[in-house]
């Protein structure tokens, strides 16, 4: 019987973009709207978002983008660690030392900060890693280590060479797990041929932005700037962020060619 993970990785191998990238985001997503539907008032939880200050930038741009969390629940997380926050703000009595000039300089560099700098310094400083960061490395770990033992088996293995392949990021922490001789050679082998189509896609698209060549109509290469900008971003992509009214794209509607996207 396949594994659990083995076969969400076989079908990650069906959807664009990296399965590994895809797999971890579904991961944190699915993370984000459990603690959204019921851990919000979680004691424990709401503790340590306290110390890590709530999300980190990549996750709260997460929540708000892709509609993951709710107002309500984003109130009630932040209230609590605004209000944490401003207790350990300094006192009236804790205020820096605020002469100027070279003496201040020399006192300060001898001394430390004034106890209110190093309180609010603290105050605003994280105690521990965002929460969502660290289930998120665990995830990728297991599809990692998962998918490197994996494709020894030949489903696994067929579905990945079907794929759009591994992103910069996972193809190295892939290749790092390998330890049958056969797999690294299939790995490194699928891989260098999909770079080398991607690379030359890369050339002929620059050739044709050459004033001598405008007259020719892009083609598959259309969008290659932007498949490897997604190879090298360790990311899926298939959230739709990148921008689709870029300059590249209205040069190829110009020219009457197909941007693919």
């Amino acid at each position: 019987m396949i594994p659990t993970i083995t076969r969400e990785l076989i079908a990650a191998c069906g959807q664009p973009g990296c399965p590994v990238c895809r797999l971890v985001e579904g991961s944190v997503a699915g993370l984000l709207r459990s603690f959204f539907y019921e851990k919000v008032n979680d004691r424990e939880v709401r503790v340590r978002l306290r110390a890590s200050l709530g999300f980190c930038s990549e996750h709260a741009r997460q929540i708000l983008e892709m509609d993951l969390g709710d107002a309500l629940g984003s109130a009630i997380v932040y209230h609590d660690i605004l209000t944490n926050i401003l207790r350990n703000f300094p006192t009236a009595d804790e205020k820096a030392v605020n002469e100027t000039g070279l003496a201040s300089l020399l006192r300060r560099t001898a001394h430390g900060a004034a106890a209110g700098v190093t309180r609010l310094v603290r105050a605003l400083t994280p105690q521990q890693p965002c929460p969502v960061c660290t289930e998120s490395e665990r995830a990728n770990q297991a599809y990692v280590v998962e998918l490197a033992a994996g494709l020894k088996d030949e489903a696994l293995s067929s579905a990945l060479a079907g794929s759009d392949g591994l992103c910069f990021l996972h193809l190295r922490q892939v290749a790092g797990q390998v330890k049958d001789e056969g797999v690294f050679t299939f790995l490194v082998e699928n891989h260098r041929a999909r770079l080398t189509a991607l690379n030359e896609e890369l050339a002929e698209f620059i050739r044709k932005n050459d004033y001598r060549f405008r007259s020719e109509r892009f083609g598959a290469e259309s969008d290659s700037w932007r498949r490897a900008l997604e190879w090298a971003s360790a990311a899926a992509r298939w959230r739709g962020e990148l921008n689709s009214g870029s300059a590249y794209q209205e040069r190829s509607q110009n020219k009457g060619g197909t941007t693919g996207v």
